[in-house]
């Protein structure tokens, strides 16, 4: 096909009725199911031919036309005549490969029709409640995520297995108690991250870490029922994240606890005496996670669903603080203690054991937010808030 124009990777319709992905080259597997709102995987016919701009037919001027004005909206009027239902991430992948709404990574499709680079299923028309919030699907069960020239299969839908086939050289590391298997050959050893023994102490980081080396293959898992969570990050970039969610990560990811500036200080009366009470909601140091020299993969077990939200800058949202599954650092939190108002003489009594206060974490974009189905309750302490990081809402 030397000297035919080509157009550029998008969603074309294939003369068969389907609007099939084109890669640049030629058709692949993947269809877009419109009533779905997902790409599904559909073998084509092998009698079809390449696409080209050659041959006179509708489709191959409507190839013409794309590849002239490198749009995803000529794209979507010139195949189909319209541009409805086709989201951004269309537009980025026609640009030249899939986007991934989710990582936030563009690259090739695995052969399940999974995002090579996180495991999600291509999903290219973008799906938000009206709220804002949209899923974060965990890697689905069979799913490849490639690792360099490693790569990770994630087997499972309730409890899920991660098992990595690490190729001579490549490296995980990951909390010891998450092992599940590793092949003879595999070297085991002790992950050294720069972390002493009393930094480990105090902020109540998993005593033993420990690394893997390839070649050969090793499998983690968590012990409860989620999804695996794959977050891609570019070099010098970083998550915060919470606690025991850590499931596995590349060698240039790093981790160093933070100390949490997000606190409470409670006072107890009790009888005579007077006693102060220091809580830390998110725990008394934060789990930050870095990629330097490089990009890398962290991988976490999310309890439950997990869902996402991108914030604008400005824009805020408030969560209960053990729902928060990991943000990104130019999130801004804060802690808010919210007292409804009520009426008669419950009000004294309300006022006076605190229990009908609520505590917020209030999140402030820019950035991403997640969070878990699954978290810890809080039970609100009867105990005046008297000093702290939090500022008070009452109505």
């Amino acid at each position: 096909m030397s000297g035919e124009q080509q157009a550029p990777p998008g969603w074309y319709d294939d003369g068969h009725g389907e609007r099939r992905w084109w890669s640049g080259r030629d058709w692949t597997d993947y269809v877009w199911d419109a009533a779905s709102g997902e790409q599904r995987i559909r073998p084509m016919a092998p009698t079809t031919e390449g696409m080209s701009t050659e041959g006179g037919t509708a489709e191959a001027t409507a190839v013409a036309d794309v590849a002239e004005t490198g749009t995803a909206a000529a794209a979507t009027a010139a195949a189909s005549g319209s541009g409805a239902g086709i989201s951004t991430a269309a537009a980025s992948a026609s640009a030249g490969g899939y986007w991934c709404p989710y990582c936030r990574q563009t690259g090739t499709l695995g052969s399940r029709g999974e995002c090579l680079s996180c495991g999600a299923h291509a999903r290219v028309q973008e799906i938000v409640s009206d709220s804002g919030w949209e899923e974060l699907p965990g890697a689905e069960d069979m799913a490849h995520i490639q690792i360099g020239r490693s790569s990770v299969q994630i087997a499972g839908d309730y409890v899920p297995i991660a098992e990595f086939s690490l190729v001579d050289g490549d490296a995980i590391w990951f909390p010891h108690y998450k092992l599940t298997y590793a092949e003879e050959q595999v070297q085991l050893g002790k992950h050294a991250d720069g972390n002493g023994f009393l930094n480990r102490v105090r902020s109540g980081m998993t005593m033993t870490l420990l690394s893997a080396q390839g070649p050969g293959r090793i499998a983690l898992s968590d012990n409860h029922m989620g999804e695996i969570v794959a977050l891609p990050i570019d070099d010098g970039h970083g998550y915060w994240v919470r606690d025991h969610v850590f499931l596995a990560a590349t060698p240039a990811v790093t981790y160093r606890p933070h100390k949490n500036d997000l606190w409470l200080k409670f006072r107890k009366d009790n009888g005579k005496e007077t006693e102060y009470e220091v809580e830390y909601p998110l725990g008394r140091y934060d789990e930050l996670f870095h990629a330097q020299g490089g990009p890398g993969l962290l991988l976490l077990h999310s309890p439950g669903n997990t869902m996402f939200r991108d914030l604008g800058v400005g824009e805020t949202i408030r969560i209960p603080p053990q729902a928060l599954l990991y943000r990104d650092l130019s999130v801004t939190p804060y802690l808010v203690a919210e007292y409804p108002s009520t009426t008669g003489w419950f009000a004294w009594f309300t006022t006076q054991n605190y229990e009908n206060r609520h505590l917020w974490l209030s999140l402030t974009g820019p950035g991403r937010v997640a969070i878990s189905s699954k978290y810890e309750k809080e039970h609100a302490h009867p105990y005046p808030i008297v000093d702290g990081t939090v500022q008070f809402h009452r109505w």
